[in-house]
Order: C-alpha cells, then sequence, then structure tokens
C-alpha cells in the first residue's frame, strides 16, 4: 500500500544559501557552489525558515527511489559546502619504485611496474590535489567528483594479466569521507 505523502526535511546551516530555480537547486556555502538537477517532476522541494522541506505524494516504489536518492544527493551536498571532503590515496610497490608527481593541474604516475609508460591523469576544477612521496591527497567539495577521480587513479595503474595474490603494486583508497 502506497503512503499518501512522505515529507523529509533537511536542515540548512545559517552559511549556507539554497536556491531552488524550476528543476534545478543550486547549493553555494564557504567552501563552493554546487548545482543539481532535480529529475523527477514528482519532487516538490520548498525552503521554509533555516530547512529544506522534500515532498512526494503517493508515491510508487521507483519514485521513493528518487526521492530518498535526492535527499542523500542534498545533504552530501550541503556537507561539502561547509566542511569539504577528504580522499587519501596510497602507492605500493614491492620491486620497482612507483613515481607520483604533480605537474599543473595533472597526477603523472610513472615506473608502474618497470614500465616505461605514463600515466597521466587530468585533475579537475574544484579539487585540490598534494602529492607527498608515494600518498596523494585530494580534497574538494563535490563527493561524487573527488570519488570518481579517486577510482579513475586507482583503476589507472591496476596490474593487468598478473597474479594479483603476487604483483600488489598500485595506488589503492586508503581513507574515504
Amino acid at each position: 500500500m502506497r503512503p499518501p505523502v512522505v515529507i523529509e526535511s533537511i536542515d540548512v546551516p545559517n552559511n549556507v544559501n539554497i536556491e531552488i530555480n524550476g528543476d534545478k537547486i543550486k547549493v553555494k556555502g564557504p567552501k563552493g557552489e554546487k548545482e543539481r538537477k532535480i529529475n523527477n517532476r514528482e519532487i516538490i522541494i520548498e525552503k521554509v525558515n533555516n530547512k529544506l522541506v522534500l515532498k512526494v505524494y503517493f508515491p510508487s516504489r521507483k519514485i521513493l527511489r528518487d526521492f530518498y536518492t535526492m535527499v542523500a544527493h542534498i545533504k552530501n551536498d550541503i556537507n561539502g559546502v561547509v566542511n569539504g571532503y577528504r580522499y587519501k590515496l596510497r602507492g605500493v610497490f614491492i620491486h620497482f619504485p612507483l613515481k607520483i608527481k604533480l605537474q599543473g593541474n595533472k597526477i603523472v604516475i610513472e615506473n608502474f611496474m618497470g614500465g616505461r609508460d605514463v600515466k597521466e591523469i587530468e585533475i579537475p576544477k574544484g579539487v585540490k590535489a598534494t602529492v607527498n612521496e608515494n600518498e596523494i591527497t585530494l580534497e574538494g567539495y563535490d563527493i561524487e567528483l573527488l570519488g570518481n577521480l579517486a577510482g579513475l587513479i586507482e583503476n589507472s595503474v591496476r596490474p593487468k594479466e598478473k597474479d594479483l595474490r603476487k604483483f600488489q603494486d598500485g595506488i589503492y583508497i586508503v581513507e574515504k569521507p
């Protein structure tokens, strides 16, 4: 049986400004600003005092899925523009030393498993990267962008056609938000 109405409220801190324009919501805070499109037309978003109220009437399972996903995304956006997020990655090698450098807006990985190919990964706008020996720290306000970049770095130096029990060289995520 479907509920007649589902309501969720999200507390908005004082230093966060939220604008709702049709099917878009813009969250601005001290660390940056994030704009998100509302994919489902049945989700109603209203700003009441210092709260953001999301409603949906007579939702099906698919609409409820979209509704709770949107609630989680908006909470992540608010937390990101206030506190920010951080990912830490660590380079691991057994024999051939892995060289990780930061050149401009790219992370350059050299000498992976003794290979001569150079892997360059571009850092998107809104992400601050620091490299300290074999440790990469990614900081920013967009958790989706940081997670995608960390996964891209991790997958770019994965041993291919090798026994993963023996060859454990690579760059791995060691700390997530």
